[in-house]
């Protein structure tokens, strides 16, 4: 997700955009929010989820529900950004293509330099160590 979140903002030049992510056993699930705060990416818990086995539990299942939703509008609002910066620089990309020679280029198209990512997990009681991701 660290990954994912490093694309996302290299994408759409926005660092003050986090991932909300779910993790789920069975019914039994969290909702973690994860950031870039001076240049680390921190997990933050946000809520536990739990789906209803039996109707008896619906009433507990609104807060769950309400999360659910918050979560889908942003990754709704989060998508639609990463959208209009993919067509704008397809439009730029588009232009300089236009107006380069017609000579084909022959040397590979290069992959963007990606630099390791550093997490730290939070909260716990023990001592926060860097976990380094490539």
């Amino acid at each position: 997700n660290a990954t994912i979140l490093n694309d996302y903002i290299s994408l759409t030049k926005d660092a003050t955009r986090g991932c909300v992510y779910m993790d789920w056993s069975g019914p039994l699930g969290y909702m973690v929010g994860l950031f870039k705060f001076q240049d680390v990416y921190v997990v933050h818990y946000i809520a536990p989820l739990h789906l209803p086995l039996s109707l008896i539990e619906l009433d507990e299942f609104r807060s769950d529900l309400t999360f659910l939703y918050k979560w889908r509008n942003y990754l709704t609002e989060s998508s639609q950004l990463a959208k209009l910066r993919l067509v704008q620089s397809k439009k730029k990309y588009d232009a300089i293509s236009i107006s380069s020679p017609t000579t084909p280029n022959i040397s590979p198209n290069r992959s963007p330099l990606l630099l390791p990512v550093d997490v730290y997990f939070s909260p716990s009681k023990t001592e926060k160590k860097a976990k380094t991701l490539h």
